[in-house]
């Protein structure tokens, strides 16, 4: 499947380099879907959150509760500072990323 993965834009754009193209092919197995957000296993501990086909977080180990929050268009506890984070940029990352699909000549789905 093709995604867009806007934290390797975001370094382009920065004027860093990146192993990754912006926009990759990746052959990763589905582990969790609710709604129009799923968990990709990537390699052996490499998982992506994806918003359609647009990664929005990577992580070491599954992060289902995100997915969930996600979904269901709810914060999490204030006293999870790391999840509230990862909230928060994935929210981000949803919101720009229609500027970045147009970019790249990418189409969200």
């Amino acid at each position: 499947m093709k995604v867009l993965c806007i934290a390797t834009c975001h370094l382009i754009a920065g004027g860093h380099g990146s192993i990754y193209e912006p926009v990759r092919e990746i052959n990763g197995k589905k582990l969790y879907r609710k709604g129009d957000f799923s968990i990709v296993k990537m390699a052996e501990k490499d998982y992506a959150v994806l918003w359609k086909n647009v990664i929005v977080g990577e992580f070491v180990g599954q992060n289902k509760g995100l997915v969930d929050c996600l979904f269901s268009k709810t914060a999490p506890d204030e006293k999870e500072i790391m999840q509230n984070y990862n909230y928060k940029d994935a929210l981000s990352e949803i919101e720009e990323a229609t500027k970045w699909a147009e970019k790249y000549g990418f189409e969200i789905r």
